[in-house]
């Protein structure tokens, strides 16, 4: 049935006029609903709060039936995830470490990645809301790479913790020539840029470095507690030393493309740390 409240001619003020396929009736707001009495017509009036009600319980079953049944060619149970979900950011993260580890982050067009990943711009678009997005991911993903790195040699029970240390400058040292020292660290990278990027992005470079400082001060500090390093030194001082001074050699070594600068600072180091 279908109802459509209008005015009709001739009717009583504030009464509405309900056409159905058979009959018409007149509705004032301020009628009763009663059966009509003998002698009169059919065409009584009827309370407009019936009326609304009976809309509400059409519209409450159609709705219903609407959602109750089936899609048609729909499979029942999870949604299909968007093709290559996460392989797709997986590669657009890998590729993006390795241009903005070289390049740095201005100077990289989010194109550039996208041809290189091998990604369509709809899936870049699916995943990160924009370039900026997409740095602050890299950056913690980096944060992330870079920590556990540190954790690996920081925990290895078969060398003290000053080789513990030495080992990862080492390997530092390697990944860095096996790329032709034409990449850097990304923080440090980024750290040169701050001027040109997202404001947001400083407080997530400074909380990597600041990661990267306390775990290498537990080290440092179970290396005084085993006399490698003398007691006047203050471990959360010389881990901080530490990474000032790594970042800057390692920027040293990318601009000369040589490991020069690294060993240098490393020596300078442990020679302010003996005993």
């Amino acid at each position: 049935m279908f109802l459509k409240p209008r005015m009709g001619s001739g009717s009583l003020p504030g009464a509405v006029r309900l056409n159905t396929p058979s009959q018409s009736h007149f509705l004032r707001p301020d009628a009763r609903a009663s059966p009509p009495k003998p002698g009169e017509s059919s065409n009584s009036a009827i309370p407009v709060r019936q009326i609304l009600h009976l809309i509400d319980h059409l519209v409450y079953k159609q709705k219903m039936s609407s959602t109750d049944a089936p899609t048609p060619g729909r499979r029942r149970g999870r949604p299909r995830k968007p093709p290559g979900d996460q392989t797709a950011r997986q590669e657009l993260i890998r590729t993006g470490l390795e241009y903005l580890t070289e390049r740095g982050y201005c100077a990289v067009a989010v194109d550039e990645i996208l041809r290189a990943a091998g990604v369509p711009k709809g899936s870049f678009y699916y995943h990160f809301d924009s370039k900026e997005d997409f740095g602050g991911a890299l950056i913690g993903a980096y944060n992330e790479f870079f920590s556990s790195k540190l954790r690996t040699w920081f925990q290895r029970a078969d060398l003290s913790p000053l080789d513990r240390l030495r080992g990862f400058i080492s390997d530092a040292e390697k990944g860095m020539e096996k790329h032709a020292f034409r990449r850097g660290c990304l923080v440090g990278n980024l750290g040169q840029e701050m001027a040109a990027l997202p404001p947001g992005f400083r407080s997530l470079l400074s909380s990597a470095l600041s990661d990267w400082q306390h775990l290498t001060e537990a080290c440092l500090l179970e290396a005084q507690n085993q006399g490698e390093i003398g007691k006047h030194h203050k471990p959360d001082a010389l881990a901080a030393f530490f990474w000032i001074g790594w970042e800057g050699a390692v920027l040293r070594a990318k601009l000369e493309q040589s490991p020069d600068p690294l060993r240098q600072f490393a020596a300078g180091f442990f020679a302010l740390t003996s005993n």
